[in-house]
């Protein structure tokens, strides 16, 4: 965040100074590093941002296939037991 405010206060000096026609190399330069340093910044978040959906991804489907055993397990009363998925449909048609 800090760098993102950086970067906008070199864009804005470097208006400035276009506008009083004074000191643009130096603001130009300013500028140009600022935005480098935002942009490294922004690629390091990139790739820490497809980490943390690479594992929270596979944290959920972790969690979900611990679900459904336990759903199967708890559902089981006998070895030839139906289970019904969806229970009382006929009735909620009425």
């Amino acid at each position: 965040m800090r760098c993102l405010a950086n970067y906008e206060a070199a864009n804005k000096n470097l208006e400035r100074a276009r506008g009083r026609n004074k000191d643009i190399p130096k603001a130009e330069t300013e500028q140009q590093e600022a935005c480098k340093k935002f942009e490294d910044i922004s690629a390091l978040a990139k790739t820490e941002l497809k980490d943390l959906k690479k594992r929270r991804v596979l944290a959920f489907k972790k969690n979900l296939a611990d679900l459904a055993d336990l759903e199967i397990k708890h559902a089981k009363v006998g070895e030839f037991s139906s289970i019904s998925f969806y229970p009382n449909t006929s009735s909620r048609n009425k």
